[in-house]
């Protein structure tokens, strides 16, 4: 007589069958948010450019990003749940005007992050996925409503200082602010 297959190990406690797609969707988008700032950093980066803490910033904001899509990734394995691979959109440009304008696209990126994440939470609450829901606000939520104000504040400086001309306001903001931004995590 033939040993019988064992059972699937069942892992998906309150965990709909939707949630991988989901939960794939803002994977894919945090990693798209990773490209374009991994662009950003190498534009700022060039020698004719050379704003050392503007691709400080943007690198960390890179790094931040694929670690945020990894832990998702995990929360999804742990679960029980399978991450869906889909192409990730390459940056819509890769030549920058000026920092001011860089940064306003990062705090665009920023949003549209934080959109999809508050509809996947959303999402999580009406599928009574407690875990879900806990996971996106110990996680994410509470630290991008930190980062969408200071790249706000950034913003209302790059403004401000922006009548000085152009090359003046962005090594300015890159020695005076950016500089001191060296320092943090923002995870």
């Amino acid at each position: 007589m033939a040993a019988a297959a064992p059972e699937p190990l069942v892992l998906r406690q309150n965990y709909s069958s939707d949630t991988d797609e989901a939960v794939s969707v803002r994977i894919r988008l945090q990693l798209y948010a990773y490209y374009v700032y991994l662009s950003l950093a190498a534009y700022f980066d060039r020698p004719e450019v050379g704003l050392k803490h503007f691709t400080s910033f943007f690198l960390r904001r890179s790094h931040h990003w694929m670690k945020c899509a990894k832990k998702l990734m995990w929360m999804l394995n742990k679960r029980g749940g399978c991450t869906i691979f889909d192409t990730i959109l390459k940056p819509h440009r890769d030549d920058w005007s000026d920092g001011a304008q860089a940064m306003e696209h990062a705090f665009r990126v920023e949003r549209t992050v934080t959109k999809s994440l508050l509809d996947l939470y959303e999402f999580a609450t009406k599928k009574k996925d407690s875990n879900l829901c806990d996971f996106l606000q110990c996680y994410y939520l509470r630290s991008q409503v930190r980062v969408l104000r200071e790249i706000a504040g950034y913003l209302t400086n790059l403004r401000k200082i922006g009548t000085l001309g152009e090359d003046q306001a962005q090594a300015l903001f890159d020695k005076l602010t950016l500089e001191r931004g060296d320092d943090k995590d923002w995870v």
